[in-house]
């Protein structure tokens, strides 16, 4: 098809499974197979690939597959689970989708890369250049997913929604990290050590220039009750 003409393997999975998934009211109705069978047949996409991308959406969270046994034969429906999250800023470079893809998609993909590297070096290299860029793009999905909650009405409600993100966003993309890491264990612990101490080395803040004086007072308040805001070293008693 002309559709896909210029397009890598992975971005053509990818740009399915989307399709895949506007199959399917946003509403979360349940949608009989042989609907969605139709539907995909409609906008040329076979049998196979609609099932393929199907297992990999209930795989991934983003659908939910059910049976409905007072029909003979059982139907099975498919329906969306609602995004659990507002959308995002515009400045920030990525969706939902994206995440999902770092498990379903890139880091196989990234594994069986590695496993075919005979020379260690240039394997470590690679698996180098992985880390950086994922653990790099871990702390802004963190740094990101923090400041969803603060919109939050009190610390329970946050840790619950944090919950939630974590298990949608960065869960699978950790496990799916963890995965290339464990099948290419031989290189992957000295990697993973230089990985972290580059990424700790570009930053200049160090544990020790964040304790000023006014955080030592603090410290001592918690600490051993020390009322310092009094001037005096009077302790406190609750």
């Amino acid at each position: 098809m002309t559709r896909w003409r210029g397009r890598y393997p992975s971005e053509i999975s990818r740009i399915a499974m989307e399709d895949v998934l506007k199959l399917l009211p946003a509403d979360g109705k349940p949608v009989r197979w042989q609907e969605l069978l139709t539907k995909a047949k409609s906008i040329g996409m076979s049998s196979a690939t609609l099932s393929k991308h199907l297992k990999q959406l209930v795989h991934a969270g983003m659908i939910a597959r059910g049976v409905d046994s007072r029909s003979y034969p059982p139907r099975v429906l498919y329906h969306r689970i609602p995004h659990p999250i507002p959308a995002m800023d515009s400045s920030f470079p990525t969706d939902r989708m994206d995440s999902v893809w770092l498990t379903l998609e890139t880091m196989p993909a990234i594994s069986r890369v590695l496993s075919t590297l005979s020379n260690r070096i240039q394997a470590e290299t690679y698996l180098d250049r992985i880390l950086k860029y994922d653990l790099s793009r871990l702390a802004a999905y963190l740094a990101w997913a923090i400041r969803e909650v603060l919109s939050e009405k009190d610390i329970k409600d946050a840790d619950q929604r944090m919950t939630i993100i974590i298990g949608t966003y960065i869960a699978s993309w950790i496990r799916g990290l963890t995965e290339v890491c464990y099948n290419n264990k031989d290189i992957s612990t000295r990697v993973l050590s230089r990985s972290a101490a580059a990424i700790l080395d570009t930053t200049n803040d160090k544990l020790d220039d964040l304790i000023t004086t006014d955080v030592i007072r603090v410290m001592q308040e918690r600490t051993f009750g020390i009322d310092a805001r009094a001037g005096s070293g009077r302790k406190r008693f609750a």
